[in-house]
């Protein structure tokens, strides 16, 4: 937990940046939703209902009248069955097989139908109302029909029709035909006007545009070249006409009574990707081409109309083989074999949604609109398109513009995002793996092989900063801590659960207490990733807790050394053998008494006792502790020059008692000398023990002034004494000097100010 707490606190800071990536992925995936849910235009259209086996004609009335012609299969007979209905979507509906007719074309005329049968090898023009039944027919003066066309009414009681190519205009009443008039023969292409009607038929070599009023009166012509394919349509007193001859391009003309030819054209485009639109006082030619890998429109003003300019609009992407270009109610129409789009007048894309329409329909379907209807017929299917408005389409659209950019940003930004977590949370774990309170760090991947190690496990496996990482566990390292460790990674491993263990490791030099512990690492879906082996030297704290166990045991058992050391004062003897025996016991007794005083003072309070002391006497009261016969190996010499200065005489005593202790143990039983020297300057009194022994290596030296660190652990050392020193010389505001080189001897200086 150690190592991880700095971790964690970095997640918990910055949980508010969490949120707001949080925010701004859900922004990106909400926009991405959006765009592909397809509402990035004002409107879009769904199929409503379908009609499979043949055409629906909708009147222009509030509510609609529908009328659905079915024609019967050419094995059953040629008769077709009508059945009409209320309202876009079928109700309640009445049929009917107008005694075995078969509708050749049919026309909405108010809440009827008119259409023109083939009965009996006769035709006629029946009026047919909403119940399905004939209120009115008349003959048509043709045998055969090869051709029918409606070609559209004249006011609300005259409507055009062409059958073969002869044009007729039908009269109605009410509910009654008043009669069928022939109005011209070789007719190519008729439609009705605002103010009558206008027809193009075959004259000469050529071709010929007539002018009718109101009253089927010719009024006007206007000679054309003859082409293969005629398209008229009608713009208020305005005549286009679209020719081909067969091509991938076409001609427009546009006509006024009594004014000849108003502009001339060539269309890049075929007359049926070619339409007219007028705004206002201004016409301008519509025609669909293909534009890299997309469609577009363009518009293309009048040369006559010099201060209008033309634009041009990029269909959507994903539509393919344009079938028509229409102009229905001042909105333009677009089927493509996949699809159908909307453009207003004014160049905005209004709608582009996918329909199969290449395999619905096997010849272009005529296009009815209204205002939330489109209908697509043909004279063996039919749909019904429903409109649905987006209110949110313009963000929708900004975000269709822009959903690449803000997709990348989003990602850019996620992956900055993450890269700066990582990096500064590998700073984080690296600067925590560093922290002495961390202790010794080992990451070991899930195979086993050592992944990361802080300095602290380096020093422990005895490993440089050049020793190459990433193989496993077992080959670092001294062998003896390899057996010690091994067997805990692998049961972690093979477990993959936190667990703890306390384990010794043993060097040459010394013996250490560790609590380990494994972590578990898991990635985010929960792949098993390795371990983080942590171990943190718990030695002193077992050592702390011994002495507190040796300072009760001293405390009692300076009660029982006073009984010892006083009934050996009080025995009394003439022989000088039991003298000597009694002062070797006092002696002894005075020793461990003053070992069992060094453990009692470890815990005691840090106040000083303070008084002025004399060097030499301090000097000669410590060597006298120090019985002579028993170190017949060392000589001991005392340069003491008489220093009077300021300090705890009781602690100081101890202090160098415990250094002239480490210096006779440095000997080893070897002829040495150990040397108590003392001098001063004017700030500072130096007390230094030197001794000629095996002296220290760099790593005692870097280690002697630890807690309870001892070399001498086999020989009763328990490193008490180097923390009585550092200690005393803390408490006195001094400083201990240590000054060791291996094989020839160690000196430590005690470094105390002098007032």
């Amino acid at each position: 937990m150690i190592l991880f707490s700095p971790v964690f606190s970095v997640c918990v800071k910055s949980r508010v940046a969490y949120l707001w990536l949080c925010l701004l992925w859900f922004t990106v995936l909400a926009s991405t939703q959006s765009v592909l849910a397809g509402n990035t235009f004002p409107f879009s259209y769904h199929t409503l209902t379908q009609y499979p086996h043949g055409e629906v004609i909708y009147s222009h009335t509030t509510p609609p009248s529908a009328f659905l012609l079915s024609p019967k299969p050419v094995w059953a007979d040629e008769a077709t069955v009508l059945t009409t209905w209320q309202g876009f979507e079928r109700g309640v509906s009445h049929s009917s097989m107008l005694s075995g007719a078969s509708i050749l074309a049919a026309f909405p005329a108010g809440h009827s139908l008119l259409a023109l049968i083939s009965r009996n090898g006769t035709s006629s023009v029946v009026l047919v109302d909403t119940l399905a039944q004939v209120l009115a027919e008349k003959s048509v003066p043709l045998a055969t029909v090869t051709r029918a066309e409606w070609n559209g009414a004249i006011g609300g009681e005259t409507y055009l029709l062409t059958v073969n190519s002869t044009l007729f205009a039908i009269e109605c009443s009410g509910d009654s035909l008043r009669r069928i008039v022939q109005i011209a023969d070789n007719v190519l292409a008729a439609t009705a006007t605002a103010n009558g009607a206008a027809y193009i038929s075959r004259f000469g070599s050529g071709a010929s545009l007539h002018y009718l009023d109101a009253g089927l009166r010719e009024r006007g012509f206007a000679l054309l070249q003859l082409h293969e394919k005629y398209k008229i349509a009608a713009y208020g007193e305005l005549i286009a006409v679209f020719s081909s001859g067969g091509s991938e391009s076409g001609f427009l003309d546009i006509f006024q009574n009594g004014r000849g030819v108003l502009s001339s054209a060539i269309l890049p485009a075929r007359i049926e990707l070619s339409a007219v639109i007028m705004q206002e006082t201004q016409i301008q030619s519509l025609f669909l081409r293909q534009s890299g890998n997309q469609y577009a429109l363009s518009f293309e003003p009048l040369k006559a109309q010099s201060g209008s300019e033309g634009k041009v609009v990029i269909i959507p992407d994903g539509f393919i083989e344009p079938l028509s270009v229409r102009v229905c109610d001042s909105e333009i129409i677009i089927l493509f074999r996949n699809g159908l789009v909307t453009v207003s007048p004014d160049g905005a894309v209004m709608s582009a949604d996918y329909f199969p329409l290449g395999e619905v329909f096997t010849e272009i379907p005529s296009i009815t609109r209204s205002s939330s209807h489109i209908v697509l017929s043909s004279a063996t299917i039919s749909l019904l398109l429903l409109r649905d408005e987006h209110p949110f389409w313009i963000f929708n659209a900004f975000l269709k513009k822009s959903g690449e950019i803000f997709l990348w940003l989003g990602v850019t930004l996620l992956v900055f995002y993450l890269w700066r977590k990582y990096r500064r949370q590998r700073r984080v774990l690296n600067a925590a793996l560093e922290l002495p309170e961390t202790g010794v760090v080992f990451v070991i991947d899930a195979t086993g092989r050592l992944f990361r190690v802080n300095e602290a496990g380096r020093t422990l496996l005895g490993i440089s900063n050049s020793v190459p990482l990433r193989r496993p566990f077992k080959f670092y390292g001294d062998v003896h801590i390899q057996e010690q460790l091994q067997e805990f990674i692998e049961r972690s491993l093979a477990e993959r659960i936190g667990q703890k263990q306390k384990i010794t490791i043993i060097t040459e030099q010394q013996s250490q207490e560790f609590m380990w512990s494994a972590i578990p690492l898991f990635a985010f879906l929960g792949r098993f990733n390795g371990l983080i082996i942590t171990g943190l030297d718990i030695t002193e704290e077992l050592e702390r807790k011994r002495l507190v166990n040796w300072a009760q045991l001293a405390h009692d058992m300076q009660t029982n050394l006073s009984v010892i050391r006083l009934n050996a004062e009080q025995l009394t003897s003439d022989n000088p053998q039991d003298d000597e025996r009694r002062r070797k016991i006092l002696h002894q007794s005075k020793l461990l008494m003053q070992k069992v005083r060094d453990i009692v003072t470890v815990g005691r309070s840090d106040q000083l006792d303070l008084s002025r002391v004399n060097t030499g006497e301090l000097c000669a009261m410590v060597f006298h502790e120090f019985d002579e016969a028993s170190h017949p190996n060392i000589k001991f010499e005392i340069h003491a020059r008489p220093i009077e200065f300021d300090c705890d005489k009781t602690k100081i005593s101890r202090a160098l008692r415990n250094a002239v202790e480490n210096a006779i143990r440095a000997l080893q039983s070897t002829i040495g000398t150990v040397e108590l020297s003392t001098r001063a300057d004017e700030r500072h009194v130096y007390f230094t023990i030197a001794d000629n022994g095996i002296g220290m290596d760099d790593y005692v030296k870097s280690n002697m002034l630890k807690p309870f660190f001892t070399t001498a652990k086999d020989n009763g050392g328990s490193g008490i004494g180097t923390m009585i020193m550092q200690r005393v010389v803390e408490l006195h505001r001094g400083e201990l000097l240590i000054d060791s080189t291996a094989g020839k001897g160690t000196t430590i200086t005690f470094k105390l100010p002098r007032g």
